[in-house]
């Protein structure tokens, strides 16, 4: 059990380790004679017979005499092998459930040791004899040294047995084991993945918390198709059904949907309402269907589609056919309509183009991709001659797929679109253009957007959609960190409310927002943004699904602008409203926007997270400027939360994605892997990579955003390396150098982040000349103009230069109580990178005494832990088990008072500094932690 798996090799839960643990320690109490009777409830699929096969090998290995029965509906138990030969007193072994009641209800009284374990799967189809045969067994558990383990469904449970088994429980002879579903953090543990992982939380949901069901979502093909060993067990079920449930089941997973009625049942399947009934009832009994209110589900949806996968597809087509005719009667809508009639085109019927025309028409904003096969059914039974019907639906379909994420495809039928018929809706060039930006088409984009933009702005009252084409034209400037030129701005607000359209207007406040902040005008930002969040947040979700480039806009503008919570809130509502409504397209740019405020403000693991995730669905959808963005957000939320031994790995990367662009998301990939560079210790490469990417140390190609931090990181290398990195002649590449350049641009900016920026700067050159008590006083500064903006992490890294300088100056109290708050910033920001800083920067004195504890060969894992060696490499090298080496570390953990590699890195590089020797190679190892 230590493992945490059993013989099959699926992991068991960490609900389940304490009850299986538990179970197993009754074989002791068996063979000290003392039987019981456990019984063990859950739904199927959450691991009962799994649990009952870790016992039979544990028992059998024990030396137990073992039987286990399987019991089937009406014909008792099946598969009944007895390990260790009979445990019935030389009573025969039993073939059949007759015999099995009666051997095991006729058990005499012990004449020696005839213990035994008795495991009887699917007990709820034993019926009244397994009521009796657990009565019997209550009664003379005291007697004989008997071990039963029987596993139910409580749906499925008899009310006889019910009644026992409560019966049992309440005297205490029934031991009661419930299996509820997993929790997300047990379904990260056995999938292997990260709890916020977009990914693991849709399977896990989908799942409903059932440990079969998850990991046969995990494991089923690019066409949902189930893996063999996981459908089998399900398979089963249905095996078992009559001619007539069955066709219910097939017509159900047909109807598909949340839930159906009898009605619809019964018209699929033509049976009528009674033998309908009848069928239905005998799904209900073997839990199958479940009841919600007056209507069915199943009981699973994976059930419901490996049932329809195993059904006839001529079958299915008809019962399609069926289903469409019945819904018609009813008034169905027509997206009810075409999820049927997709399915039995062979012999298309007049009239349903119409219908599932106007059902991609009615699903575009909430669920492009069935927009997109509703679409495409209807133009391949759409006469070629019907030019006008035809058009509509390639404009539905390259909608829905472009918004459904396939960038190319979509902007191949957008292309060809405007090739045939060249006057196109203002709407659909903005989202032609759009797709052009995330494929990185930037100069294609604004040729397009600058010719249809000429066609309708010097019209009297040009069409409100016109805004969506400006808006799109201006976030192509603002990636290009160029603010959108205000007659565009003007001419959208003067649209919008000529038009007397308030989400309109709200999304050309958006942009005006935006450029004020690119230009730094951060007022005039702040005012404009509000205006159009006060107009935005009004708007339902539904109204925003069809204009989310507005809220893009406004949510990015806030970012610029430094009002992170605010951005925060907005990037979350319109990734919601993405998930939700299958925009594929925009919902990387929304997941890195939220990855990236959450990075400002201090959480950079769920930083992390959201830019994994941002930065895989860009990959697949070929929007390669987000996924190299993504990336450097990756690896700078990484590096703050845990550094990695692929943190630089994944900088290079993002370097190499945006290879050859000059734009400001592609300078903010060589940026990001200076700060790990920096971060790792190799300060010369942090450097060399900052002044390549600013084109010189004026840092000129650098947006002025970017500047600042550039420069205190430019100041603080100085500071810790006690020399420029020019010409000492050189007044300008200084510590002082650097802080001058750095209050030039916070002078201009005026943002409270930049000011903060060149107030370490300039600490870290007052430190430089020796003048600690003003350095000191520019640091708390800092601290407080993060706090004002809310940028957690760099307040906590203000504090912590600001302890160091004050432990240099002599002022312990104050040193003491900056580290205290910084480390309480640290922690609730969960960043172990500054916990590690801090606790070097903490007792340094410590360090040396403390190694001296350690034994030679923890001293010998340590360093190799400390130079970043992962545990399975230290136990190739030192011929051990990866076991042995984690055991080595938590203990050396323990004595250094210690929780992490980065800990242990610095103080084995304190340590070093202390007595003289070289520093093993480790991250942070030759940087002083206020240099930040």
């Amino acid at each position: 059990m230590t493992s945490g798996t059993i013989d099959s090799g699926i992991p068991i839960p960490a609900s389940q380790r304490m009850e299986m643990e538990s179970l197993l320690s009754t074989l002791v109490a068996l063979k000290g004679g003392r039987g019981r009777i456990i019984e063990i409830a859950g739904a199927p699929g959450t691991g009962k017979s799994r649990i009952l096969a870790a016992i039979s090998a544990r028992a059998q290995r024990m030396g137990f005499a073992v039987l286990n029965a399987h019991y089937a509906e009406s014909v008792g138990p099946e598969n009944i092998p007895v390990h260790g030969g009979s445990p019935f007193s030389g009573a025969p072994v039993p073939t059949n459930g007759r015999l099995l009641h009666e051997a095991l209800g006729a058990l005499p009284s012990p004449a020696g040791d005839c213990r035994a374990v008795v495991l009887l799967d699917d007990f709820h189809w034993s019926g009244r004899g397994g009521a009796d045969l657990l009565e019997q067994l209550m009664r003379r558990t005291a007697v004989v040294p008997l071990l039963l383990v029987l596993t139910h469904r409580p749906k499925q449970l008899p009310p006889a047995l019910r009644s026992v088994l409560a019966r049992g429980v309440e005297q205490g002879t029934v031991q009661r084991v419930d299996l509820g579903p997993l929790a997300p953090a047990e379904s990260a543990r056995i999938l292997g993945m990260p709890a916020s992982d977009a990914r693991l939380l849709e399977l896990h949901r989908l799942s409903q918390g059932v440990p079969l069901f998850l990991l046969a979502l995990a494991e089923s093909g690019p066409d949902g198709a189930v893996q063999e060993r996981y459908a089998a067990p399900v398979l089963a079920e249905i095996a078992r059904l009559g001619p007539d449930e069955l066709a219910a089941a097939r017509a159900a997973a047909l109807l598909g949907g949340r839930s159906f009625d009898l009605e619809s049942i019964a018209a699929v399947t033509e049976f009528g309402v009674p033998r309908t009934v009848e069928a239905l009832d005998g799904l209900l009994q073997r839990d199958i269907l479940r009841a919600v209110g007056i209507r069915l589900s199943y009981r699973h949806p994976l059930l419901r589609r490996l049932v329809g996968q195993e059904t006839d597809p001529a079958w299915l087509a008809a019962g399609h056919r069926k289903a469409a005719a019945h819904l018609a009667a009813r008034a169905a809508s027509a997206t009810e309509l075409a999820a049927h009639l997709e399915h039995c085109l062979g012999d298309p019927l007049p009239g349903d183009a119409e219908i599932l025309h106007r059902a991609a028409s009615e699903a575009l904003l909430t669920d492009p991709q069935s927009a997109a096969r509703w679409a495409r059914a209807a133009l391949d039974i759409t006469p070629a001659e019907d030019d006008g019907p035809r058009r509509a639906l390639t404009t539905i379909l390259a909608t829905a797929v472009a918004t459904g994420g396939r960038l190319e495809a979509g902007r191949d039928l957008l292309h060809a679109l405007r090739s045939e018929h060249e006057a196109l809706s203002p709407a659909t060039i903005a989202l032609y253009a759009q797709v052009e930006v995330l494929l990185c088409n930037h100069a294609e984009a604004g040729a397009l957007l600058g010719a249809e933009l000429a066609r309708w702005e010097h019209l009297p009252e040009p069409p409100l959609e016109t805004v969506e084409m400006i808006v799109v034209e201006s976030l192509l400037a603002a990636i290009d960190g160029r603010p959108p030129a205000p007659g565009r701005i003007e001419l959208a607000l003067r649209i919008a409310r000529s038009h007397r359209s308030e989400l309109t207007e709200a999304g050309a406040l958006a942009l005006q927002g935006l450029g004020a902040a690119l230009e730094n005008r951060m007022d005039a930002a702040t005012a404009a943004l509000a205006d159009a969040a006060a107009l935005i947040d009004r708007f339902t979700d539904l109204d925003l699904a069809a204009h989310l480039p507005y809220l893009t806009a406004l949510a990015w503008g806030e970012a610029l602008a430094c009002e992170f919570h605010s951005a925060q809130r907005h990037f979350a509502r319109g990734t919601a409203i993405a998930r939700k409504h299958g925009r594929r397209d925009l919902l990387p740019v929304l997941l890195l926007g939220l990855a990236v405020t959450h990075l400002q403000i201090g959480r950079p693991s769920v930083s992390r997270e959201l830019a994994r995730e941002a930065g895989t669905l860009a990959q697949e959808s070929k929007a390669r400027h987000v996924w190299g963005f993504a990336l450097a957000v990756e690896a700078l939320g990484a590096a703050w939360a845990e550094p990695e031994q692929d943190t630089i790995r994944l900088a290079e990367k993002a370097v190499t994605v945006l290879q050859g662009d000059r734009f400001h998301w592609a300078l903010a990939a060589p940026l990001a892997l200076a700060t790990v560079a920096r971060l790792r210790g190799d300060r010369r490469r942090a450097v060399m990579l900052i002044f390549d990417t600013g084109g010189g140390p004026a840092l000129e190609e650098l947006p002025s955003v970017l500047r600042p931090r550039s420069f205190q990181l430019l100041a603080g290398a100085v500071m810790e390396s006690g020399r420029p990195f020019s010409a000492p002649a050189d007044p300008v590449q200084t510590s002082d150098g650097w802080a001058s350049r750095a209050e030039e641009v916070a002078r201009v900016t005026g943002r409270a982040s930049h000011r903060a920026h060149a107030g370490i700067a300039r600490g870290h050159a007052l430190r430089t000349r020796g003048e600690l008590e003003a350095a000191l006083d520019s640091y708390r500064t800092a601290a407080f103009l993060f706090s004002s903006v809310g940028m957690t992490r760099e307040q906590a890294l203000a504090l912590m230069a600001g302890a160091s300088c004050a432990s240099a100056a002599g002022r312990a109290d104050d040193a003491a109580s900056m580290l205290q708050f910084a480390d309480e910033l640290a922690h609730r920001i969960d960043s172990e990178t500054i916990v590690g800083f801090l606790q070097h920067l903490r007792a340094p004195e410590t360090d040396s005494l403390a190694m001296a504890e350690l034994t030679p060969r923890e001293r010998e894992i340590a360093t190799m832990a400390g130079d970043g060696r992962k545990t399975r490499d230290i136990a190739r090298q030192l011929s051990v088990s990866p076991r042995t080496v984690e055991v080595h570390l938590s203990r050396i953990y323990r004595k250094l008072n210690i929780d992490s590699r980065t800990s242990l890195a610095l103080l084995l590089a304190g340590a070093a500094g202390q007595s003289g020797s070289p520093a093993p190679r480790a991250a942070g190892d030759e940087h002083r932690v206020g240099a930040w």
